[in-house]
């Protein structure tokens, strides 16, 4: 009887498994809480919140950007960044893709200027070319932010 119990659970496992589809990949989202300031005397003036982090003083923070591979047949590596630029000014970020040995892959600058009188928000899209994109690549943000402004996060497609 313990002989058929595990042929049947060996059958039932082999057949689960021979169904199963494949794992589709999703979307990383990285709270702008992972963000800090690039110069490190500068950190004081970072404030961390349930919604991302914000700045005291005008200051560039640098946000680790998680990705996985590019999936096979890939054309674009693309990231959404969420932020918010502070009434009458400007917020200027770069994401750069590098290799493991620190070379350089790819950089996309853009810029958010706010001619308001209030802090409006920022939902920007980057794409890089999958040359730019190795498996092996890394990605970060650095971000110039006024006074009140705000990293809400990144998301990278996936």
């Amino acid at each position: 009887m313990k002989k058929v119990i595990v042929a049947l659970l060996g059958l039932a496992s082999a057949t689960l498994l021979g169904t199963a589809s494949p794992a589709g990949a999703a979307n990383i989202n990285t709270a702008g809480a992972a963000c800090h300031a690039f110069f490190a005397d500068q950190q004081a003036s970072v404030n961390y919140l349930n919604v991302g982090m914000s700045v005291g003083e005008s200051m560039v923070v640098q946000c680790p950007i998680p990705r996985g591979p590019l999936a096979t047949g890939a054309t674009a590596g693309s990231f959404f960044i969420d932020g918010r630029t502070p009434a009458s000014t400007s917020t200027t970020c770069t994401v750069v893709s590098y290799n493991f040995d620190g070379t350089m892959e790819g950089s996309i600058s853009f810029t958010e200027t706010n001619t308001n009188t209030v802090p409006t928000k920022f939902d920007h899209l980057v794409s890089f070319p999958a040359a730019q994109m190795s498996t092996f690549a890394y990605v970060s943000l650095a971000c110039s932010l006024g006074a009140g402004g705000m990293i809400f996060g990144v998301t990278s497609l996936q």
